[in-house]
């Protein structure tokens, strides 16, 4: 009796759940990361970039999202710790998402104010952009902010983001930045 055998099933293709960068480590996010999440997002400083603040109740709907499309699409939205320490200095990665009717993936980030004009969300958005490509063969990336977010439109720009287009995001005005990778 002998077995045909076919081609092996390949998984898809996955972020990793924790990433060391220079200064970071991005980890899955996991609910016990609720209060330091709330105090990030509930920051007005943040809120201002973000369409406004979020409480705890809110934050937590939020970290139930980032779970679950995690555990929809192998990847997401990462807590971002402090090598040093541990604390919570962000949070960011990707995230699937509508531009214009169309899918695709959206690189984000957040950062604590506290340590804004660090270089954070560069580093992190470039890990993001690492992932994208390498693990998920992603070869376009798209990145969102409010207009007058001129900090995130030179982080995008850096990133190698293109202005693409004024677009109405989450209900409010926001300029999108599109790129590409090069070639494979």
């Amino acid at each position: 009796m002998s077995e045909e055998s076919g081609p092996v099933a390949q998984p898809p293709p996955a972020a990793p759940d924790e990433l060391v960068t220079d200064r970071m480590v991005l980890r899955r996010p996991a609910p016990n990361d609720l209060d330091d999440l709330a105090a990030l997002l509930g920051d007005p400083r943040v809120g201002r970039w973000l369409g406004g603040t979020a409480d705890r109740t809110r934050t937590a709907a939020m970290l139930t999202r980032w779970i679950a499309h995690w555990d929809a699409h192998g990847f997401g939205l990462w807590a971002a710790r402090d090598r040093d320490g541990g604390a919570l200095v962000g949070r960011g990665g990707l995230l699937a998402t509508i531009v214009g009717g169309t899918g695709a993936i959206e690189a984000g980030w957040t950062i604590d104010p506290d340590r804004w004009g660090e270089g954070l969300a560069t580093e992190l958005g470039a890990a993001s952009i690492q992932v994208a490509e390498r693990d998920l063969r992603v070869r376009e990336l798209v990145s969102f902010t409010l207009p007058d977010n001129l900090a995130s439109r030179r982080v995008m720009q850096k990133l190698g983001f293109a202005f693409a287009a004024d677009v109405t995001h989450a209900g409010l005005p926001h300029v999108l930045y599109r790129r590409t990778a090069g070639p494979a």
